[in-house]
């Protein structure tokens, strides 16, 4: 009985240090996994203000490049028509 009692006490105590590590180890796991999640979040965050930036930086770029065709054309335009224009007198 005695030695009975003995080995379900070492069975429960190897199988109570058993869980416990492998609790250890799914805690360890859990914490990893959420610092991962974290960081992850952080740089998808942090891709999205460089998009939105990026986006903003196009647009602009965009308005500016509208700009200088604008100027382009009428330079040309005025280049055009200053060429056959002169002294009041139109030479086609």
């Amino acid at each position: 009985m005695y030695s009975m009692c003995v080995s379900k006490f070492f069975s429960l105590f190897f199988f109570s240090f058993r869980y416990r590590q492998m609790q250890l180890g799914t805690e360890s796991k859990v914490a990893e996994l959420l610092h991962q999640s974290k960081l992850k979040s952080f740089e998808t965050e942090h891709v999205q203000l460089m998009q939105q930036e990026t986006a903003k930086n196009l647009s602009q770029c965009q308005m500016e490049c509208e700009k200088y065709q604008r100027k382009l054309e009428v330079c040309y335009i005025k280049r055009h028509f200053m060429g056959h224009y002169i002294f009041g007198v139109f030479f086609s």
